[in-house]
């Protein structure tokens, strides 16, 4: 159950932070790449640990 809710999140995070420069004109910056890198590493401890 838990990892379901880690991959939902994830899943928002990485469609917000393609969404948001898009929609609003943010600037992609390196707090966006570190909030990429942070949820794929959950990912990939999420399908591993199962």
């Amino acid at each position: 159950m838990w990892s379901n809710r880690f991959l939902f999140f994830v899943t928002g995070v990485i469609a917000g932070s393609i969404l948001y420069p898009i929609h609003y004109g943010q600037p992609f910056t390196m707090k966006v790449l570190v909030q990429l890198m942070l949820a794929l590493s959950i990912i990939v401890v999420s399908v591993w640990w199962k």
